[in-house]
């Protein structure tokens, strides 16, 4: 699926089938780009419940987009609070030089676009490109999502930077080391 593609779109028979699958698996749908394995799983199991032939990236954004207009939705996508399982932290798989063009490359791909990791995610030409300039940088070849989730880990620790709202509020920066004089 491609950004510019629509999501999917799901009857109340096929919703509710969903989102017990999700609760059954008890995989918050952020981690699943840390979890490719786990992802192929929800992926075939779905194939199989429903007779659709929805990929793990769809349903995955029609998790998002579900637990994103919860006041919206009658019944809202079910939540954990906290018992679900853990996915590792995978930051630690890259050491300080390779994080460094883990960061270069993010800036040099996934900024220019304006969005945030979850819209990134969606866009598989962006998710290609950052593993092309990541394997470019570092020889080192790792899928895109992971590195998407690597780049989330650090922002949602505060330990990078935020994205998707600062130039439309008049705040370019094109580095990431600009943003601490913001």
């Amino acid at each position: 699926m491609t950004s510019n593609d629509k999501p999917i779109r799901l009857d109340a028979h096929d919703d509710g089938l969903l989102r017990n699958l999700y609760v059954q698996l008890g995989i918050p749908r952020d981690q699943y780009k840390k979890r490719p394995e786990d992802m192929n799983v929800l992926e075939r199991m779905w194939v199989n419940l429903s007779g659709r032939n929805d990929s793990a990236p769809e349903l995955i954004r029609y998790m998002q987009n579900q637990q994103k207009a919860k006041r919206r939705l009658k019944v809202p996508w079910p939540v954990f609070n906290g018992a679900h399982k853990r996915a590792p932290s995978l930051s630690s798989a890259l050491d300080g030089e390779q994080m460094e063009s883990l960061k270069s490359a993010y800036e040099a791909v996934v900024l220019p676009l304006d969005v945030g990791t979850d819209a990134a995610a969606w866009n598989e030409e962006a998710v290609e490109s950052l593993a092309r300039e990541f394997s470019r940088l570092t020889g080192m070849i790792m899928p895109g999502l992971i590195l998407l989730a690597i780049a989330e880990e650090k922002r949602k620790r505060g330990v990078w930077f935020k994205v998707g709202r600062r130039r439309s509020e008049g705040f370019d920066f094109g580095s990431l080391d600009d943003v601490e004089d913001l």
